[in-house]
């Protein structure tokens, strides 16, 4: 704010300081320069404007007369009932035509642009003037209140300083639990990856042991079914063998029986030829007699069979006897081989289950003290933000209360930036009636010069028209 004068005095141009040294001098727009930025300069000027060459070089002029030296550069609104000079060429009358409305629209332009110019600066100065207030009525009101402020500024610092120091004390302590929370997060981890792999092992024992077990029952039912087997082709190979020697015994009969029949036969029917007949009969009696021997050693064969194979029975039943009698111990110990596997897992779950939830709480402990910690910490700041803002306030106020001299020299600008602002409002309400009266006076030749430009573009786009109806 103790600078904003000077600023604004440096943010005004060449013209505006002029228009500040010199309030009564010539309008800028009024001058040739700034009538020169709005186009190319008719030769010769507009009626009205030959007269202020230099601008505001010339006399300065009273307030009074602001309006009589804008009312300088009229554009003459020719008669309508004139007639042109018969002499005259109608180029320089066209010529006339065009130069008076350029002037015309150049001169509402340049009044325009002065006015707006002019407000510019008057709402920067308002602006100042107002934001002056502010800050001189601030400094007024801390060097009235001057004692309370630093007595309560010293309060406030004091209590933010205490605050940050109770904030520093939990944070330490907050960091000491954290500390031991993590130390003995670790020492947890490391005695229940010992517990872990002391079950671990012993799964894995009860685990090998089962494997064992299984193994032994594999074998077991193998030789389980060996045995069923021996005894299964011992019951067969028994059937096949009695009924061998019941069929030879039958076979030896049988023929026995034939045997007999024919040689009763030919007792019975001695033939003519004595010779054959004895003969037959000799042949017939050692058959009879080969075959009754042979008959009994098929029946003398009978029972021994009988006994061997029943014994090949008994031996089979025996050996399925015996290696049924270890598969229900086997089944035994491997259930109980298999429970203690499944215990030993169980065992080992469960702690991998409890350790994990010790250590989330371990944690989660830890958790709650680092949110405690960060709280401190911006406890912390804020405090020490309290403490320096109101440090801030006591020493703003100080030097306030030190420096009234500052605040006198504040209330002098102020009183030369209202000064300033006056004399910026006469002159915008001058720029003002200024550019309503120029508008006012250019009005016709401004509407006659427009429409004229009009219907040479309406006459232009006809031509085109017609070029591309009928080219």
């Amino acid at each position: 704010m103790d600078d904003t004068r000077n600023v604004d005095d440096r943010d005004a141009t060449p013209t505006e300081a002029s228009e500040t040294d010199h309030p009564a001098s010539i309008p800028t727009f009024l001058t040739r320069e700034e009538y020169e930025l709005i186009g190319d300069d008719p030769d010769p000027l507009p009626k009205g404007f030959e007269v202020i060459d230099g601008g505001a070089k010339e006399a300065p002029i009273g307030n009074e007369s602001l309006i009589e030296s804008v009312e300088a550069p009229t554009v003459d609104e020719p008669d309508q009932t004139e007639t042109p000079d018969e002499g005259g060429s109608p180029t320089r009358a066209v010529g006339a035509f065009i130069s008076e409305g350029v002037g015309a629209v150049r001169a509402a332009h340049a009044a325009k642009k002065a006015h707006a110019s002019a407000r510019d600066r008057l709402d920067r100065i308002s602006r100042t003037v107002s934001e002056r207030e502010a800050e001189l009525e601030r400094r007024r009101d801390i060097a009235r209140r001057f004692d309370q402020i630093v007595s309560e500024g010293a309060d406030r610092r004091d209590a933010a300083d205490k605050e940050a120091s109770e904030a520093r004390d939990l944070q330490a302590e907050a960091q000491t639990k954290i500390a031991q929370l993590k130390q003995d997060l670790q020492e947890m981890k490391d005695e229940d990856a010992q517990t872990e792999r002391r079950l671990r092992a012993a799964v894995e024992a009860a685990e090998a042991k089962e494997a064992s077990s299984r193994e032994s029952s594999s074998r077991l039912k193998r030789r389980l079914d060996d045995a069923q087997r021996a005894l299964d082709k011992a019951v067969t190979d028994q059937e096949s063998a009695l009924e061998a020697a019941q069929r030879a015994i039958e076979s030896a009969a049988a023929r026995l029986t034939t045997l007999r029949e024919e040689f009763a036969e030919v007792q019975r029917n001695p033939s003519a030829n004595s010779a054959a007949y004895s003969v037959r009969s000799s042949e017939l009696e050692l058959e009879i007699s080969d075959a009754a021997e042979e008959l009994r050693g098929a029946q003398d064969a009978y029972p021994v069979i009988a006994r061997e194979v029943e014994q090949a029975v008994k031996t089979a039943e025996a050996m399925l006897a015996e290696a049924r009698k270890p598969i229900e111990a086997a089944k035994r110990s491997h259930s109980a081989v298999t429970a203690e596997a499944d215990e030993a897992q169980d065992a080992l779950e469960t702690a991998k289950g409890e350790a994990a939830e010790r250590q989330r709480g371990l944690r989660e402990e830890i958790s709650i003290q680092e949110r405690e910690l960060k709280a401190q910490e911006r406890r912390e700041a804020e405090a020490l933000e309290e403490a320096g803002d109101a440090q801030a306030l006591i020493d703003e106020a100080i030097e306030i209360h030190d420096h009234p001299e500052r605040t006198e020299e504040l209330a002098r600008e102020q009183e030369e930036d209202r000064a300033l602002l006056s004399e910026q409002s006469t002159e915008v309400e001058h720029l003002a009636a200024t550019e309503r009266a120029v508008r006012e006076r250019t009005r016709s030749s401004r509407l006659r010069f427009m429409a004229a430009i009009v219907a040479i573009l309406l006459l232009i786009a006809s031509i085109v028209v017609l070029g591309i109806l009928f080219g």
